[in-house]
């Protein structure tokens, strides 16, 4: 349940406690306090004021036996008559204090009228000796005095005496059993809040406890264990619905990216070796078949021209056999003759050479064109890597964002704390703490956003790499397209070097049939021997430079 409450409604939560427990024990005691109060008005309006209506009410029926003997003792008459003038005051004193002690005392009303009995047979007795007194009876009043009127007024006094001591032992015993209240009472006004305080407090360090800070240190365990690179750990309370929760969550989808982060990552380098390795075994298979067939055609052309060139050679030796052996020029002629057709043949053959060279430059340009494909291929593919590699970059933006988030939540969790003063110092800490998580959260996420970063610039190299790869098959290409023109040339020229073996035998033959231009045809013939010399000459070298082109080439495809 507490996982599902947020920390600011868990504290609000404990405040309410605590004062609820506050005004709860301060309702007891002001009840008590009521109580008390009631007790003590009950002891001033009852026994207290009673006590005092009966000392003043013994203290008159004292001051009639006072006045009494005065008026025996006075001799003066108007003295004695302002006395007895007094004696209506004072029974009405009396009477007044004996009412006023039956209201505060209804249990004792039948000793009170005892009491008023007594002074009633007193108050006579003094009217009598007043009396007495006036017509100058004084031994007559002296005896009533002694025999009458002193035992009724003892008698009043001794009949208050034991309610007075009575009233005052209930008053002893009221006030004791007060101040033994107060005292438990004062005991309960600083014990029963002490308790509840130290309950509170216990259940507040609890709750922080068990829905602070405990679940935090989890966290802190887990994203240590993330940062070390353990993606395996589990990550606990993902499903609170307090700041923990979201926390928990949080830490959750970095666990999740951080793997599908290694996922991608263990595919590019698969990817990356599989085109690695399809490249290079698409190029050794190129250069393989661009060696095994070019290199054929380039020694059959280096032959053609050797032995185009030693049959110039021939044809210049013949010519010169022709001037110097006129008489000799039919059988030179034939022999002549013998010799165009086998440079004809040469010629033809020559032809089809360079033919097959063509068609296997041609055949090269188009494996060029599927390298440069492939490698375009491979640079989208990298491309794509690089691509997947931004998104994480957005995830661990995001990431930082949260972190960010909640260092602004513990620093205001920090201020709510420090408003609250010594009952916000424990959540302090817990903020401190949450702030040095989201602290360490941010410095987490630079890191692997500066490792992303370094896998876009080693992505971006391959990307360059593929690049430099395609701009090379494309020169190879262009090389290819100059071998092939090289190679059209060549054709040009053995096509030259055949029609002029096809107009050498017409010669022979006007030679044979017309011995008188014989010297003629042997300088055509020797003419034509030089430029088959030179075209074989060049032949020689165009096939030189075609067979270090090619080599260049299959060096340059295997190494790359």
């Amino acid at each position: 349940m507490l996982a599902n409450i947020r920390v600011r409604t868990k504290v609000l939560l404990v405040l309410l406690l605590l004062g609820a427990v506050s005004i709860g024990c301060a309702a007891i005691s002001a009840v008590q306090i009521k109580k008390m109060s009631d007790q003590y008005d009950a002891l001033l309006k009852g026994n207290a004021a009673g006590q005092a209506q009966m000392i003043g009410a013994n203290r008159i029926a004292t001051g009639l036996r006072a006045t009494v003997a005065t008026m025996i003792a006075e001799e003066s008459v108007p003295e004695i008559t302002r006395l007895k003038e007094t004696l209506p005051t004072v029974r009405s004193d009396f009477y007044d204090r004996l009412d006023k002690a039956g209201h505060a005392l209804p249990g004792y009303v039948d000793t009170l009228k005892a009491v008023r009995a007594k002074f009633d047979a007193a108050f006579t007795s003094a009217e009598a000796i007043t009396a007495l007194a006036l017509v100058n009876r004084d031994e007559d009043a002296n005896t009533a005095f002694r025999s009458q009127f002193l035992p009724e007024v003892e008698g009043v006094t001794q009949t208050m005496l034991p309610l007075t001591l009575a009233l005052v032992a209930e008053t002893d015993a009221l006030s004791s059993e007060l101040q033994t209240r107060s005292d438990q009472l004062v005991v309960l006004s600083v014990a029963v809040p002490s308790v509840a305080t130290l309950m509170v407090l216990a259940l507040a360090i609890w709750v922080v406890a068990q829905g602070v800070t405990t679940p935090l240190a989890r966290l802190g365990a887990v994203m240590d264990s993330l940062a070390a690179g353990d993606l395996t750990v589990t990550v606990h309370g993902t499903r609170r619905g307090d700041e923990v929760g979201e926390m928990a969550r949080a830490v959750e989808v970095f666990k999740v990216k951080g793997i599908e982060a290694r996922r991608l990552e263990a595919e590019q380098a698969h990817l990356a070796e599989q085109a690695e390795a399809e490249k290079r075994a698409l190029l050794n298979s190129m250069a393989d078949t661009f060696e095994q067939t070019v290199s054929a055609v380039v020694a059959s052309v280096s032959d053609a021209a050797r032995s185009m060139q030693d049959n110039a050679q021939v044809m210049s030796d013949i010519s010169g056999e022709v001037n110097a052996r006129g008489t000799e020029a039919t059988g030179a002629a034939d022999q002549a003759s013998a010799n165009v057709q086998t440079v004809a043949s040469a010629s033809e053959e020559l032809s089809a050479s360079i033919q097959e060279i063509a068609r296997q430059v041609e055949q090269s340009s188009v494996l060029s064109a599927e390298a440069v494909q492939h490698a375009e291929e491979t640079a989208h593919v990298v491309e794509g890597l690089s691509g997947a590699v931004q998104k994480i970059g957005d995830v661990v933006g995001l990431i930082n964002d949260i972190a960010s988030q909640t260092n602004l939540l513990a620093l205001n969790a920090t201020i709510e704390a420090a408003r609250a003063g010594d009952l916000g110092k424990g959540f302090a800490v817990v903020a401190n703490e949450v702030k040095s998580l989201a602290t360490q959260t941010s410095r987490a996420t630079s890191e692997i956003g500066t490792q992303i970063q370094d896998v876009q610039s080693a992505t971006t190299a391959a990307v360059q790499a593929m690049n430099r790869i395609s701009s090379q098959i494309t020169r190879m290409s262009e090389v290819s397209a100059a071998i092939a023109s090289a190679v059209e040339q060549q054709g040009a020229a053995t096509r030259e070097i055949a029609r002029n073996a096809v107009e050498a035998a017409q010669g022979t033959e006007i030679v044979t049939g017309n011995v008188s231009r014989i010297a003629h045809t042997s300088q055509e013939a020797s003419s034509v021997a030089a430029q088959v010399q030179q075209s074989a000459a060049d032949l020689a070298v165009q096939s030189g430079t075609l067979s270090q082109e090619v080599d260049r080439f299959i060096h340059t495809v295997r190494g790359g």
